[in-house]
């Protein structure tokens, strides 16, 4: 299957000159480097933030079961993969994030390895482990809805400082203690793609989501559930950041002119920047990886799932969960703004993720 590709990748060194080389929109300085100084102390202290750390994490290579990073930008299909895999599989899966979690009869949470109480955690402790690898929850950096560029910028570095980020409660302490694990305990990556219309839309439902549980009923009714709420929302979001997204010195101005053309066009910044980042990161670890398009399990739903599965190196045991196709939202953007977005998007990607998100305009 053309679309869904087994990638074997090589092991990249990139050395610590590459922070600021990272924050370049293309190898050539598409960008510029010029005055990158400040933003990168930035993403640095951003780095030291006091997170607790595992005290000998060593390594996974004779560990059972193994790290199998779920790469994914919020809302790509990151819920059905793992239902999908734990369900049909009858296995625990796994996640950085401790609120996803069950407890052990202490109530506290259960870390994949004894020796590092930080993470990754079991999502189902009650269940088995799989024998080879278990798929594993992480969301990365650079993610952030309601943000502006000294937020949702980032470098490879602090890019996989947050792959191994997450949070740590108990069942009588809900607050949560941000922790890192060591980022080398991964040894594959299934790395999900979807079409970022559809992606960037989606987001702007789970907002909803969790303004809904919050009883944020003024917000509802403001941006309603529809085109013309997520229009007032990207609206909303990207006058609140302009200013600041004009005095960035690593946003060149065209990249700025293209950004008026765009609603939520922080979202599509950042939607590239994800990929760009999740594939140098997946070279730098030399992870074996698996690219998986969202869009697959509609178009050909048995032959993805063995993908999954074989990748996996576990077998069906229970049901397989039945793939609701997600709404089609490329009518909430005009005709223009889609070219613009498409623009923006070529310019900013590395080859790599060009070659993978480019399907979505042709």
């Amino acid at each position: 299957m053309a679309s869904l590709l087994l990638l074997i990748l090589p092991y990249v060194y990139l050395s610590s000159h590459s922070l600021t080389k990272a924050l370049t929109l293309h190898d050539d300085g598409a960008c510029g480097s010029h005055g990158t100084t400040g933003a990168v102390n930035s993403l640095r202290n951003r780095m030291r933030l006091k997170y607790a750390k595992d005290p000998n994490p060593g390594m996974s290579g004779t560990r059972s079961p193994k790290i199998c990073w779920l790469l994914s930008y919020p809302n790509s299909g990151t819920s059905f993969t793992m239902k999908l895999v734990g369900h049909a599989s009858n296995r625990t899966v796994a996640t950085n994030y401790g609120l996803e979690c069950g407890f052990d009869e202490k109530g506290e949470l259960v870390p994949l390895y004894h020796d590092s109480p930080n993470g990754p955690y079991l999502v189902h402790p009650e269940k088995g482990l799989p024998e080879n690898y278990i798929l594993t929850k992480t969301h990365c950096g650079g993610r952030c809805n309601d943000c502006g560029p000294s937020t949702y910028l980032e470098t490879k570095e602090s890019f996989m400082w947050m792959c191994s980020n997450g949070a740590r409660v108990t069942l009588l302490n809900s607050t949560k203690v941000n922790v890192n694990y060591n980022p080398k305990l991964a040894q594959r990556a299934i790395h999900l793609v979807r079409n970022p219309f559809n992606n960037i839309v989606s987001n702007f439902h789970l907002e909803r989501h969790e303004k809904f549980k919050k009883k944020r009923n003024e917000w509802l009714e403001k941006y309603s559930n529809d085109a013309e709420g997520f229009r007032l929302w990207c609206h909303d979001i990207d006058a609140k950041y302009a200013k600041e997204e004009m005095a960035s010195r690593l946003i060149p101005p065209t990249i700025i002119e293209i950004f008026q053309l765009i609603p939520c066009h922080k979202a599509f910044y950042a939607f590239v920047q994800w990929h760009n980042l999740a594939i140098r990161v997946i070279d730098d670890l030399g992870l074996p990886s698996l690219l998986l398009y969202y869009e697959n399990y509609e178009t050909d739903f048995n032959a993805t799932v063995n993908e999954i599965f074989q990748f996996l190196q576990i077998s069906t045991i229970g049901d397989i969960f039945q793939f609701i196709a997600g709404k089609d939202y490329m009518g909430y953007f005009s005709p223009s703004e889609v070219e613009a977005a498409r623009k923006l998007m070529e310019i900013i990607s590395d080859r790599q993720t060009w070659d993978i998100i480019k399907r979505y305009f042709e």
